[in-house]
């Protein structure tokens, strides 16, 4: 009596876990390369600009220039040094989110004082994250 019970649970069970799995490699996966495609599109373009406007330089990696060091402004950079010290164990992508979700109040404004584009002084945010980062490590 209880043997085509047991054997019925087993299979529903089974179909639910292949189900299960299915969903978590094709709903996650395709997340993942929106995320990676958004990084592409935003992240790597910003940068990319502030090396063609003369704030970095392109080696490998991208790195700040003086210029792009005067335009960020003393208050800025202490900002994202105190960040980065505080959390220079995150992840690298983790500390960039942690640093320009903190700092952009401040990058509004300070492209608001220098008539400068925003995404441009993300860009040379995340250049001086990662200048302050590689000096701590």
């Amino acid at each position: 009596m209880l043997e085509p019970v047991i054997t019925a649970g087993s299979i529903s069970g089974f179909i639910s876990l292949i189900g299960l799995l299915y969903i978590i490699f094709t709903k996650l996966g395709r997340m993942e390369m929106k995320v990676c495609t958004l990084w592409k599109i935003y992240g790597e373009d910003v940068l990319e600009r502030a090396v063609k406007e003369g704030l970095g330089k392109h080696e490998s990696p991208a790195q700040i220039t003086e210029k792009g060091e005067q335009m960020l402004g003393e208050d800025i950079k202490q900002r994202i040094e105190t960040i980065v010290r505080k959390n220079f164990r995150f992840k690298h992508d983790d500390l960039l989110y942690e640093v320009l979700n903190k700092t952009a109040d401040k990058l509004k404004g300070r492209a608001e004082e220098t008539d400068t584009d925003m995404n441009l002084m993300v860009g040379v945010a995340m250049l001086y994250t990662q200048k302050v980062l590689k000096n701590q490590r």
